[in-house]
């Protein structure tokens, strides 16, 4: 036998090998579509925000109708975490740039 002969019983059909590629790309992409999807969000650029309502530490009732055109940044976080730290630095910076230019923070 020469080097990489293989008997033609043993060869698998052409049919069969491209049917198995097919299924493997498709498979590959249902992976890459739900990672997108997943990665994405819940909510897509203007897409409308579900209303809602929170209360400031001192009391204040803030409701989303009441900035309907605006940006609003709601920023969850822990005493504990650590990038939570850097991010809170961050945002007090964008804080002392922006507060003169007639945003609101809460």
């Amino acid at each position: 036998m020469s080097e990489s002969t293989v008997p033609e019983g043993r060869r698998l059909p052409t049919w069969i090998i491209v049917l198995s590629l097919i299924v493997l790309l498709a498979f590959l992409g249902l992976i890459g579509w739900g990672l997108k999807r997943s990665m994405s969000g819940p909510i897509s650029i203007g897409q409308k925000v579900p209303e809602f309502q929170m209360t400031t530490f001192d009391g204040q009732t803030l409701r989303s109708t009441d900035f309907a055109g605006k940006v609003i940044v709601l920023n969850f976080w822990a005493s504990w975490c650590k990038p939570c730290e850097q991010e809170a630095r961050e945002l007090e910076e964008a804080y002392q740039y922006y507060k003169d230019s007639g945003f609101f923070w809460a």
